[in-house]
């Protein structure tokens, strides 16, 4: 219900705000004030809770939550280094050369270290190929880079760049090429292997350089490697790694509420898989938590699917288009409503997962595309019929008070509420961010109590319950919402009786805002 109480208070700003206009001046002064109406309106179900998040059957409201705990990437899968390998030269004689003479030219094979993976080839999503040149030539040095295993659109990668002379010293040059989306054939040179990159690298003095005598004491070094690299596709066998990953996923559905009990009539509750890697899998959930902040406790997930190890196939590839496979794994027989009732904002988990467990089945054909990964999903379907016990949300309001002066001294904001919810609402306002720890408590003429609207036999509202609130706003209140620019508003849920109350999608809340304000006038 936290969208009511915004309402209301921004209500209350405008009208604050509007008798603002009148500037200060060192003639007179009195007092005013001013009364009448400030805002209607009504809200629904549709405006409490996301969209997203809701459905109906047969007018009672549900709530569909779904919740990712894992994501596969391809760097957990499959780690490619950077290096790409170095190349030097250090003379131990003295030689005179020409422009344009050649001082490296040679076919390099370098082998990547993907730890069990056995890469045949892959594409690159985005990243950079750095160049970092050393040299000590008091000539300028033209290097050029092939590769011929990386292609974009049919075309060979090939960097060409120009070192200028060092005036003294080393001088370090660094260079980045950018290499998104090309395909890598890491097959090598009789493309029978794996995991190799092949290039040709040729260094030369510049064409318009001097003649040089290079000495023992002169250098040329080139190292080559990837640079944020991440990858859109990966094939080859990925071997038998074993991945497991433990942490917290946020959960925000009950952020707002501090305290109180909550009770589910029912709750449908199921693990969703779905495995776009070409790849089986072996999953272990060892542990899964509701993880409650404001109370500090935890209720670990009890059912028959954690601890045990489930078994997911692989996806299919045809003709460039990729095919994932979905497995869902009923919650039923476990304790999922406890879970839910513990009001988590967020869920810790500790999972595990065998790659391959059966081994290179797919003879060196596995694949990974970054579009298609793996996830696990944590799926619920309650519907909205509920028990609450003290309930307490909380609600805290930034507000505009830059153009807010000394004309606003204090008032009144009555409220009445037509509430057709079969729910009664305890009502607390402070001016200033933290409550009872350094807020300023607005004070209630009479009853803050909201009353739940009566029901049938059915549990069906037969009529709205009316209530007016009234809000006193003295001066210190006032300089306090001047001070911080900030409301913390809190309501106290409860359902009347003992059977839990199901809310249905016609049910709806309308207010009517009545202000009383004191205006200090300077003319």
């Amino acid at each position: 219900m936290k969208h009511i109480f915004l309402i209301i208070l921004s209500g209350f700003i405008i009208l604050l705000l509007s008798v603002t206009g009148c500037r200060k001046d060192d003639g007179f002064f009195w007092d005013s004030r001013w009364y009448g109406p400030l805002a209607y309106g009504q809200l629904t179900l549709s405006d409490l809770l996301d969209d997203s998040l809701i459905w109906t059957d047969n007018h009672a409201v549900f709530l569909s939550v779904r919740r990712n705990l894992f994501t596969l990437s391809g760097d957990s899968l499959v780690t490619i280094p950077d290096d790409l390998g170095r190349s030097s030269l250090r003379l131990p004689f003295e030689l005179t050369v020409a422009p344009g003479h050649t001082l490296m030219n040679s076919q390099r094979e370098h082998s990547i270290d993907a730890g069990d993976s056995r890469l045949t080839e892959a594409h690159i999503r985005s990243g950079k190929i750095t160049v970092v040149a050393k040299t000590t030539y008091s000539v300028p040095v033209e290097y050029t880079f092939d590769f011929p295993g990386f292609t974009k659109n049919g075309v060979p990668l090939s960097v060409t760049e120009v070192i200028p002379a060092s005036p003294s010293g080393t001088l370090i040059l660094e260079r980045d090429f950018e290499i998104n989306d090309y395909h890598l054939d890491l097959t090598g040179l009789n493309n029978q292997q794996y995991n190799q990159i092949h290039y040709t690298v040729f260094a030369r003095t510049a064409s318009f350089a001097d003649t040089m005598v290079i000495t023992p004491q002169d250098s040329l070094a080139l190292a080559v490697r990837f640079k944020d690299l991440e990858m859109k596709y990966l094939k080859g066998s990925f071997g038998q790694p074993s991945i497991r990953t433990t942490g917290e996923e946020a959960i925000d559905i009950f952020d707002n509420i501090h305290s109180g009990l909550l009770e589910l009539d029912s709750l449908n509750a199921a693990f969703h898989i779905t495995n776009g890697v070409g790849a089986d899998l072996s999953i272990i959930l060892h542990h899964l938590s509701s993880i409650n902040h404001y109370t500090h406790n935890q209720v670990p997930l009890q059912s028959s699917l954690t601890g045990t190890p489930i078994h997911i196939s692989r996806a299919a590839e045809y003709g460039g288009s990729i095919f994932p496979v979905s497995r869902t794994l009923d919650m039923e027989g476990s304790n999922i409503r406890a879970f839910t009732e513990n009001l988590p904002h967020s869920i810790g988990y500790d999972l595990q997962m065998q790659i391959n467990p059966m081994g290179n089945i797919s003879m060196g054909n596995d694949f990974f595309h970054i579009d298609y990964p793996l996830t696990v999903d944590l799926e619920m379907d309650l519907p909205l019929k509920v028990k609450a016990e003290d309930l307490i949300l909380t609600r805290e309001v930034n507000l505009n008070v830059e153009d807010m002066d000394d004309l606003v001294e204090s008032g009144t904001v009555a409220i009445e509420f037509t509430n057709h919810f079969p729910l009664e609402f305890f009502i607390t306002v402070w001016a200033g961010p933290n409550g009872n720890m350094g807020g300023h408590k607005l004070s209630v003429d009479g009853e803050n109590i909201l009353s739940g609207a009566p029901v049938d036999a059915g549990g069906v509202v037969t009529a709205p319950a009316v209530s007016t609130v009234t809000l006193n706003v003295p001066a210190a209140a006032m300089q306090a919402l001047k001070t911080h620019g900030m409301l913390l508003l809190q309501a106290r849920l409860n359902t009347s009786g003992t059977e839990r109350v199901q809310l249905y999608d016609h049910y709806r809340l309308k207010y009517k805002i009545i202000g009383n304000i004191t205006v200090n006038i300077h003319g």
